[in-house]
């Protein structure tokens, strides 16, 4: 009798161990469940944005591919007007076509511009810079007013790390300082802007002033050289890097290297120690 017991204690045990593993397997499963459920979120969300970031990047490439086929093929039908010797009021015609196609195109190249900017900014800014703006500017994560006053998608992180108190006080003693770099980044995005703005008006001057050529030249000579300008537009020297030395990458690089230069120098490290001592 007491082996029988035994065994159905036995029993019994095993059974409770077994329910045990099983509601264990269950609970993680749940949880490996949940941060599926999470990542699969995280995706969709990713590829809204990247969809619609998409569908904007390629709304202003096949407009600004519009307009270059659309000019090209007034440059083709301006080459065989000239080819064919036709009169100067067909070719004073191409010419004005041309110059309403570029003024029409004036809104395609600003969209063009701003989005060639928007990605020169998101390349010279690191996520992680973003993130610590955003989470100042919010004052969410290491940055909040309010203990545990996480950003959603930041909360099962900072639970994992266990992120304590007084590191996140350290933290924040950074804040001015991050604020301040943040500030001067604005500063700087607007100035660029303002001077982007400024170029394309001066661009559109120049614009202008082509047509006032018409006034000092016949059409089949202005027509003859602008064919002339756009047939030799891949030579080096129209290129913009060589009209302004400012854009000159030759030039860029040496920069980067003396700055590179500086910043290994005994000087700069001196004034390193000094700030951080001061600090």
């Amino acid at each position: 009798m007491d082996s029988i017991q035994k065994k159905l204690a036995k029993n019994r045990e095993s059974a409770r161990n077994s329910r045990a593993r099983k509601k264990l397997y269950y609970e993680l499963m749940e949880i490996k469940v949940k941060q599926l459920q999470d990542e699969v979120k995280r995706l969709k969300e990713n590829n809204c944005y990247q969809t619609n970031d998409n569908q904007f990047c390629n709304k202003n490439t096949e407009n600004f591919q519009t307009f270059l086929d659309q000019q090209q093929l007034l440059f083709d039908k301006l080459e065989n007007c000239i080819l064919k010797n036709q009169d100067n009021f067909e070719i004073s015609m191409i010419l004005d076509e041309l110059r309403q196609l570029t003024n029409q195109n004036n809104q395609n190249r600003n969209d063009a511009v701003r989005q060639y900017f928007d990605s020169m900014i998101e390349v010279c800014l690191p996520i992680q810079t973003k993130y610590l703006i955003y989470s100042i500017e919010q004052n969410k994560d290491f940055f909040a007013l309010q203990s545990d006053d996480y950003t959603e998608w930041m909360k099962e992180t900072f639970k994992k790390t266990k992120i304590q108190q007084d590191q996140i006080i350290e933290v924040k003693r950074m804040e001015s300082k991050i604020m301040s770099i943040r500030n001067n980044i604005s500063d700087s995005i607007q100035k660029i802007k303002d001077q982007l703005k400024l170029i394309q008006s001066e661009t559109t001057q120049i614009d202008q002033i082509w047509e006032q050529l018409k006034e000092c030249l016949t059409p089949i000579q202005l027509g003859t050289c602008i064919l002339a300008i756009k047939q030799n537009s891949f030579r080096q020297e129209l290129q913009t890097s060589s009209l302004f030395i400012q854009l000159n990458n030759i030039q860029m690089k040496q920069e980067d290297k003396k700055i590179q230069q500086f910043n290994q120098s005994p000087i700069s490290n001196n004034n390193q120690l000094i700030t951080k001592s001061i600090q």
